[in-house]
């Protein structure tokens, strides 16, 4: 599924530059902060863990940059890096189904993501942000303040569910400005959780507030993307079983030779006549 959408956000949107950011190898200042961060899930597979340097081959040989930090989580590489770009002009799209961007959405900053079950990317503006979340971008931090994350075990207020959340926003707008009313907020029962609540609603912001301002992450311009570079992945694709991507890849390349991608540039270097894959397809996790 990760190459399939890669190929795809590749053929439809041409982008100028491309990044796949990964998540620290360490534990992140938020396992620091809350030591009980993500304990609720389940340990991965050891053939997940296996998977995932044979996807940064994959991703190196197509000439695809990784971007990890130390410390951090992918989507605060994706926070940073979208950062860099809002005094530009120049749309920057985040690809993702973590719900925790959504708080970045804004400006020339913008969202891509496939429905649970479609293989269709639809873009989220901040309207559809309030279509299906009930509360705007700007707010995503402060609702899941209030709700938790049970995906991440974050806390949030024991009781606060998102009707709740989203009436308490709608009405004062932020976490800050619900406790600062917290002797007018009805009704009572709502009112004695929040006030139960406290320490931990601002703990769970913490934990939910993507850092924009990770250190080390190389420039935005060093991710300048000229293609992805079909003939030293297809090897690595033979060896995966990846017969469907290699197939996909090198249809991509086939159009990159017919004729430049809409926004100029080559959507992927031919291959090699008669160089593909030898085995069937093999899922990747990513």
């Amino acid at each position: 599924v990760f190459f399939r959408t890669l190929l795809q956000l590749v053929r439809d949107r041409a982008p100028g530059m491309l990044a796949v950011a990964m998540d620290s190898r360490t534990p992140t200042f938020r396992h620091e902060r809350y030591p009980a961060y993500k304990a609720n899930r389940e340990k991965a597979p050891e053939d997940l863990h296996a998977q995932v340097p044979v996807i940064e081959e994959i991703l190196a040989a197509l000439r695809v940059p990784c971007v990890r930090a130390d410390g951090y989580e992918a989507d605060d590489v994706i926070a940073s890096l979208a950062e860099r770009c809002r005094p530009s002009a120049v749309p920057c799209w985040i690809l993702s189904g973590d719900k925790d961007i959504l708080q970045l959405i804004g400006g020339n900053v913008r969202l891509l993501a496939q429905e649970r079950g479609s293989s269709d990317i639809e873009e989220y503006t901040r309207e559809k942000v309030h279509e299906l979340r009930g509360v705007y971008p700007e707010q995503v931090v402060d609702f899941l303040a209030l709700t938790g994350d049970s995906s991440d075990n974050v806390p949030g207020v024991a009781g606060i569910g998102e009707k709740t959340a989203q009436k308490l926003l709608a009405e004062h707008g932020s976490l800050d400005r619900i406790y600062a009313s917290l002797p007018s907020v009805t009704p009572e029962g709502v009112r004695r959780k929040l006030e139960a609540g406290r320490e931990s609603a601002f703990l769970s912001r913490e934990l939910v507030t993507l850092d924009r301002a990770v250190p080390g992450l190389p420039a935005v311009e060093s991710l300048a993307f000229e293609g992805l570079r079909v003939q030293q992945a297809l090897p690595l694709l033979a060896r995966e079983g990846m017969k469907s991507i290699a197939a996909d890849l090198q249809a991509l390349a086939a159009g990159a030779a017919a004729g430049p991608s809409p926004g100029g540039r080559p959507r992927a270097e031919p291959a090699p006549a008669g160089q593909g894959p030898a085995a069937e397809a093999a899922p990747v996790p990513a």
